[in-house]
């Protein structure tokens, strides 16, 4: 193996940029390719290295559920795979990882009747997949379902109808999806519950809602600590006096997380966490605060460190936000602004997850003249550090370093592992997605490329370093 180098990112003197690359176009077909209009249902999820999304597909009416995969932290994806091939429209699918467990729930009417749920499992990764399971079976409406894997326990909430007004309905599989307990309606009080989402960790499970009972909607939390076997009491979390809903929730150990919408006199994103697995929870954190509506939040955990997502107007278009926290929410980073949301829809969603110290996020605009699926990586996560070196592996194998790192010289070296005489070009993009250099990679030594950098200005880059034959991989730079 020859042992190559590259290089990626520069940040302005005396502070640190966030490391954000460009947005990623994941679809390409004529159809429209739609994430899930409702944030409880979580479209991409990860672990390590490896990326999960699904979306919906097709043409109008007919729509599938889709799912590709990427091995090396968002870096090349695999082809769509079609989950789904119903003769009704599936709508809302969820995904959830753990290990190599991989699981999407969706809803359809394939039956004559209102929605049913419905599952399918993965257990190599999301290389190959079982056949569906249908979850429901009752006349009624279920719709809006929420997955979370752990381990081999899978755990499904959705919005049921069964009793004319909206309810939450649970059941949970501990062999991957093969059998499952029964349907348990977890409120106990029957004024009208709905938009649950669940996040799971060990045999720790969290589900959150928002409720009706106080003639007021509030978000709502009950906890299973035996694997949802039986449960904590209802808890209402959030008692807002004009309004809390929506709530979503991402788990890291003990760290839990729930952001919802509120209504302060202009809808706002708000952020509560726990740091012991539910039992205790801090106050309310508004996480936005602008004049124009923020909507549709999403949150990702990993660690220590939680991502939240939102979008809102203030800039007189609609903008994809972002505020990380890296102390379990105790405090808060500056809002971001990722990216300009093209949607024709009035209300896009973004997904976002967590995985070591990267976040990824997807959602879908028109910026092509088709909603097409899109995505968006920030590689650490958090700042560089003085003598740090930071790579993001392309094909196995193919994992960048990069010295120095920071730098303040014109000359970096760029160290990745590649096939032994395979010719290598680099290409080196700016944080707008364009390309400032692209040629061949000439070693100056049998283990090494160089780059110089000297004119370029402070700020961050991407650089790829590849074969010919496509593989390579990515890595960020940061020089003062």
């Amino acid at each position: 193996m020859q042992k190559v180098l590259a290089v990626i990112g520069v940040v302005a003197v005396g502070i640190v940029v966030g490391q954000w690359l460009p947005d990623q176009r994941l679809t390409t077909d004529t159809t429209a390719s739609i994430t899930s209009l409702s944030n409880n249902a979580r479209n991409v999820a990860a672990q390590g290295d490896t990326v999960h999304v699904t979306w919906l597909d097709g043409p109008g009416g007919s729509e599938q559920v889709w799912y590709k995969r990427s091995v090396d932290a968002g870096a090349t994806w695999t082809a769509d795979t079609q989950l789904t091939n119903s003769p009704a429209r599936p709508d809302v699918p969820s995904i959830s990882a753990a290990g190599a467990t991989v699981c999407v729930v969706w809803s359809d009417i394939r039956n004559g009747h209102d929605a049913d749920v419905y599952f399918k499992c993965s257990t190599n990764g999301g290389a190959t997949w079982g056949s569906e399971v249908r979850l429901t079976s009752d006349t009624a409406d279920q719709e809006y379902a929420s997955v979370s894997a752990s381990g081999s326990s899978v755990h499904v909430v959705w919005t049921d109808t069964r009793l004319v007004k909206y309810q939450v309905y649970y059941r949970h599989s501990t062999d991957r999806g093969v059998t499952w307990s029964n349907e348990v309606m977890l409120p106990s009080d029957t004024a009208g519950a709905e938009n649950a989402t669940v996040v799971a960790s060990g045999s720790s499970v969290h589900v959150f809602w928002k409720d009706y009972r106080s003639g007021s909607y509030e978000v709502y939390y009950k906890r299973s600590i035996d694997g949802g076997t039986t449960w904590d009491a209802d808890r209402c979390l959030v008692s807002s006096p004009t309004l809390g809903a929506y709530p979503t929730a991402a788990v890291s150990g003990s760290n839990v997380h729930v952001v919802w919408l509120d209504f302060p006199g202009n809808y706002e994103i708000y952020h509560k966490g726990s740091t012991d697995g539910g039992t205790t929870w801090s106050a309310d954190h508004r996480v936005s605060n602008n004049d124009s509506v923020s909507w549709s939040p999403s949150v990702g955990a990993a660690g220590s460190t939680c991502h939240v997502t939102w979008y809102d107007g203030r800039q007189g278009d609609l903008g994809l936000y972002y505020r990380k926290s890296t102390d379990a929410g105790g405090s808060w980073g500056p809002e971001t602004r990722l990216t300009t949301c093209h949607s024709m829809y009035p209300f896009p969603v973004f997904h976002v997850a967590a995985s070591r110290s990267a976040a990824h996020v997807v959602w879908y605009d028109n910026r092509d003249g088709n909603d097409e699926i899109y995505y968006k990586r920030n590689v650490t996560g958090a700042g560089l550090s003085e003598g740090s070196t930071i790579s993001v592996p392309g094909r196995p194998g193919h994992a960048l370093t990069i010295t120095p790192n920071p730098s303040r010289g014109s000359l970096v070296v760029l160290r990745c592992d590649m096939e032994h005489g395979v010719p290598l070009r680099i290409r080196l993009i700016d944080v707008l997605g364009r390309s400032l250099i692209e040629r061949p990679a000439t070693p100056t030594r049998a283990d090494e490329v160089s780059l110089d950098i000297g004119h370029l200005a402070a700020g961050v880059y991407v650089v790829e370093l590849c074969s010919d034959l496509g593989h390579g991989a990515t890595a960020l730079l940061v020089r003062h």
